[in-house]
């Protein structure tokens, strides 16, 4: 009798161990596949070819629904809402803009019931808050209810995670008062340190890479959806403010330290680009 209690003991602990291992499994396989779905995302929007990403736009967005639908609490979901600003209104191919058509009528008359089919919606919301892809004369009037929406939903929404997605949308990359907010009330958002980066700007240039290279070290095991360490994302910015400071030597250092430990960081080409110096017409004609 003691034999068989040792057994069925040992297979409840195996059921029990199995049952875990086999949830962190798919947590982790959903990660994956989710920081994959968030890579290919990112390339298509930062890519240097215009081009390419006119072709592929459409591509992205999909990309970004899905994300939201599958991890709305993680990193790559709050970077993706991220990936949108207005620039990228010149960047919309024909594809993209049928899309952001069909979203849109499909969408838009129902905006405000924010607990259903979220992910689209904020998809739709993010792109009619930074820009028009198609010109539409009633922008104005939708940007401001997408503004309404956002404001109500982040406090009603049903899912605490897409409420702070709402929020999200509203961040300036600069400390204002909705990043006070999401900082009172996701202090532990594995977003934060985006946000400490964002709040760390200033217009007194020394000051802010300070407190950003004190925010690289905080956050020194802080991985992004894409592989890079979080810490390379402050190496650019401080290589930028020493750049705007004049001091291109210390500029050129940090760009050469993420240059050789992160070739493959997604912003490199925007940075050497913004250190080159612009040739002058005389330098071109070789005078």
């Amino acid at each position: 009798m003691k034999i068989i209690k040792i057994i069925l003991t040992i297979l409840i602990i195996t059921q029990f161990s199995s049952a875990a291992f086999a949830q962190d499994s798919t947590e982790t396989t959903v990660e994956v596949y989710v920081n994959q779905l968030f890579t290919n995302l990112q390339q298509i929007i930062s890519s240097p070819s215009e081009e390419y990403t006119e072709q592929n736009m459409h591509k992205a967005m999909d990309y970004s629904v899905e994300i939201l639908k599958l991890a709305p609490g993680s990193l790559a979901a709050y970077c993706t809402l991220g990936q949108y600003d207005f620039t990228l209104k010149y960047r919309f191919g024909d594809k993209a803009k049928e899309k952001y058509k069909q979203l849109k009528d499909k969408y838009l008359n129902e905006i405000e019931n924010f607990n259903d089919d979220v992910a689209e919606k904020l998809i739709l919301m993010t792109l009619l808050y930074e820009f028009d892809p198609e010109n539409d004369k009633n922008y104005a009037i939708n940007r401001k209810k997408c503004l309404d929406v956002l404001k109500k939903m982040k406090n009603e929404c049903q899912n605490n995670d897409y409420a702070a997605l709402a929020l999200a949308i509203l961040l300036d990359r600069k400390y204002d008062k909705y990043n006070e907010e999401f900082m009172r009330r996701y202090p532990n958002h594995p977003a934060i340190p985006l946000i400490e980066l964002g709040n760390s700007m200033s217009e007194n240039y020394q000051e802010s890479i300070e407190k950003i290279l004190k925010l690289a070290e905080k956050h020194k095991d802080v991985v992004m959806p894409d592989g890079i360490p979080f810490k390379v994302d402050c190496y650019s910015a401080v290589s930028s403010f020493y750049y705007e400071m004049g001091n291109k030597e210390m500029a050129q250092k940090y760009f050469e330290k993420i240059e050789k430990e992160y070739p493959n960081y997604i912003y490199l080409h925007e940075l050497k680009e913004k250190l080159t110096p612009k040739l002058t017409r005389e330098q071109l004609m070789g005078n």
